[in-house]
């Protein structure tokens, strides 16, 4: 049944129809992807696209807001973007300073894990 719906919310969001009333599947894999030419980390769901804007200055990289498309919002597709920003942050060896208090916030849930990676 969980297979089916994974399935079903799939197709939704490639279609592009109503996303009204979705609910997420923990089995899906949403992928993180970063494009360097508009400054941004995103997560694509059909033609809606969950993103965080960022800017790199003296190789600190500045990440400054996270947007969820409204349809998207409170299904935790914001912490599966944040996650995978912060592991492809550690990944690269990158520093961060979080300028985004949805990010703040994600890092203090997670201070363990990302705390040599965050700068003033």
């Amino acid at each position: 049944m969980l297979r089916r719906s994974a399935r079903i919310l799939q197709k939704v969001v490639s279609d592009g129809e109503s996303k009204r009333g979705i609910l997420l599947s923990p089995n899906l894999k949403w992928e993180v992807r970063r494009d360097e030419s508009s400054k941004q980390f995103f997560i694509k769901m059909g033609s809606d696209k969950a993103t965080v804007e960022y800017e790199t200055l003296n190789g600190v990289i500045e990440l400054q807001e996270t947007n969820v498309p409204p349809a998207f919002q409170g299904k935790g597709i914001g912490k599966i973007l944040a996650q995978g920003v912060f592991d492809y942050c550690v990944k690269h060896n990158l520093k961060m300073k979080l300028n985004c208090s949805f990010l703040q916030k994600f890092y203090e849930d997670n201070y363990k894990r990302y705390q040599k990676y965050v700068v003033e």
